[in-house]
């Protein structure tokens, strides 16, 4: 996420307090960033703010925008399989992807150029060049519902927000997310306004913000998501 987006959350709520880091061979940190690295790196973070800066895991809430989202979810997956009985308060994912190797395919740079779109003519190829040289999966998809499961009753909040008109990661892919945690919980909850559907499962522990305006990035500043990192807090 951007400064300035940091600079609205923690305005928001005096009581908000940020903590970011650069992943290992990005901003200022060294090394060469790895699927399992960059999720240890926010491991590291993650451990410091609770064991270090003494904050309970309970009002801890981890927010990722983007490739963030998938490190975020690799980095809560990974904490509740090593720390039960410490549940955080929640995740919040903005315009996420199912997996890397669904989105690379059709992924565009600037919402415009595609990636590798000429080989899209020759799908094989396109499927040997992703298969054979993508080094991480970031599989989004089926993180998400062992996280659902596995903390079915309890607190922690799982929110996605995605804008209609990002034109760099399709909105489907958090709906897919969405599905992905309900595990085919039919009881869905719609709220329609002018400017976003929210669907809800679990009480509202589970929810899918649809926006129709923020793109990929600009939606990182919007009420929408300002809304859904406040009130993430269930306790």
């Amino acid at each position: 996420m951007r400064l300035d987006a940091y600079r609205i959350i923690s305005a928001a709520n005096r009581n908000t307090h940020i903590l970011a880091i650069d992943y290992r061979g990005w901003g200022y940190s060294s090394g060469v960033p790895s699927e399992e690295g960059v999720i240890t790196d926010g491991l590291t973070a993650l451990n410091w703010a609770i064991n270090t800066a003494g904050v309970d895991p309970s009002r801890v809430l981890l927010v990722g925008q983007s490739l963030g989202t998938a490190i975020a979810t690799g980095v809560v997956t990974k904490y509740y399989e090593e720390q039960e009985g410490k549940p955080l308060a929640g995740l919040v994912l903005v315009a996420a992807f199912t997996s890397l190797r669904n989105v690379v395919g059709a992924y565009r740079m600037g919402g415009v150029l595609p990636l590798i779109g000429p080989l899209n003519v020759f799908p094989k190829a396109a499927e040997y060049l992703i298969h054979n040289f993508l080094r991480a999966e970031f599989n989004t998809a089926e993180r998400i519902g062992r996280l659902a499961r596995g903390t079915a009753g309890t607190n922690f909040s799982l929110t996605m927000v995605h804008a209609l008109n990002d034109w760099e990661i399709p909105y489907q892919h958090s709906r897919d997310l969405f599905i992905s945690a309900g595990a085919g919980d039919i009881n869905i909850k719609e709220t329609n306004s002018s400017s976003k559907v929210t669907r809800e499962i679990e009480g509202g522990r589970i929810r899918h913000i649809e926006t129709v305006w923020g793109g990929h990035n600009a939606i990182q500043k919007s009420e929408a998501v300002l809304k859904a990192i406040l009130s993430a807090w269930r306790n």
